[in-house]
């Protein structure tokens, strides 16, 4: 399991460098290299979260010990992120003489990382993930306290086909419920890639079926139908798209089938190490302070400017996970642990 677990990180680590280098690279209209190809990162990312969150549910045995571990791995790591970035929207604002007072409330709401119900702009752009994946783990905790998760094959297979029939037919003759659904549920339009990592899931561990497979065809012929009001829409062609999705499938299946191996080491584990903490810092960080100082400011050239924000926005996130998310997850585990200990202490006094 180790292994396997090193090749995941392996993984979580290029999506989210994949994602940093796309949003430090695409500022720039005119710069020879961009690397629009990381706009794909977040898809890579879904598919990790469908594949590890049904491996935590199946290991679940209450609803309470799913809410929590998910609490205790997202929300402190998330808090202090949110903290650095408000704090460097501040200044920003402060020095180019912008109002701050909506800032506050604006900071409190993005807190709960629930920002899109209230219609509050996230902080830093990269958050418009965090809701998806939120909404992911609700409808899995649902489905398995509906005791329907031995079924989730066919519930994706369902949920995923009322997706299309959404948007090719509710969209072209009822586009204000098309609107209505679409921000209601975001995570519709990335279906395909949280049902893709499930069934990658079940191969590995459930077998190889040729249902299992048409299921990943479904999913990917899925991905390509929605793709087109997808941010990556914007940054590649469809045909980019789905090569893309295509090599990932790819490389999924070389997963399930123990021959990944060869993408682990130790930068590509360091990476995904520091993974949750990059993916929250890096945007703003980046390209609303670093390159606009560096190039604006101090009128360094581009590259200068974007290689030092890389570097910094990798050293910040490193300290972060280090001295932060790291030892505050081990902790609040740990009290977890000794709560779950003490508590059947006492039930144990009692029967006696």
């Amino acid at each position: 399991m180790k292994q396997r677990l090193q090749e995941l990180d392996a993984l979580r680590g290029f999506a989210a460098l994949s994602v940093v280098l796309f949003h430090i690279t695409m500022i720039r209209k005119d710069l020879y290299l961009q690397f629009t190809y990381g706009v794909t990162g977040v898809d890579l990312f879904f598919i990790i979260s469908g594949f590890v969150i049904f491996l935590t549910i199946n290991r679940t045995t209450h609803w309470k010990d799913f809410v929590l571990n998910r609490f205790i791995r997202l929300y402190p790591t998330y808090w202090l992120c949110v903290s650095f970035t408000v704090f460097l929207v501040l200044v920003v604002k402060l020095f180019t003489g912008q109002e701050v007072n909506q800032l506050l409330p604006q900071y409190i709401i993005n807190l709960s990382m629930f920002q899109h119900y209230f219609n509050v702009k996230d902080l830093d752009g990269s958050y418009w993930t965090l809701i998806i994946e939120m909404l992911f783990y609700i409808a899995i905790l649902f489905i398995w306290v509906a005791k329907k998760i031995e079924r989730i094959e066919v519930v994706g297979y369902a949920a995923l086909g009322l997706v299309l029939i959404d948007d090719i037919i509710i969209e072209q003759y009822v586009p204000s419920l098309y609107r209505s659904i679409e921000a209601l549920l975001p995570i519709l339009k990335h279906l395909p890639m949280f049902l893709a990592g499930i069934l990658f899931y079940k191969i590995k561990f459930e077998g190889e079926t040729n249902q299992r497979y048409f299921g990943l065809a479904f999913c990917f012929g899925a991905a390509l139908v929605l793709a087109d009001d997808l941010w990556s829409s914007a940054a590649l062609s469809l045909i980019e798209y789905g090569s893309i999705i295509f090599i990932y499938f790819v490389v999924w299946l070389l997963y399930v089938r123990d021959r990944l191996g060869f993408i682990v080491s130790k930068p590509a584990l360091f990476f995904g190490r520091i993974s949750y903490s990059l993916y929250l810092i890096h945007q703003f960080l980046s390209i609303g302070v670093i390159i606009p100082f560096m190039t604006n400011r101090l009128h360094l050239n581009f590259t200068a400017a974007a290689l030092t924000a890389l570097v910094v926005s990798i050293g910040i996130a490193s300290f972060i996970t280090i001295y932060f998310e790291e030892p505050v997850i081990k902790r609040l585990r740990q009290k977890v642990k000794e709560r779950a200990a003490l508590r059947a202490g006492k039930a144990s006094a009692v029967n006696i």
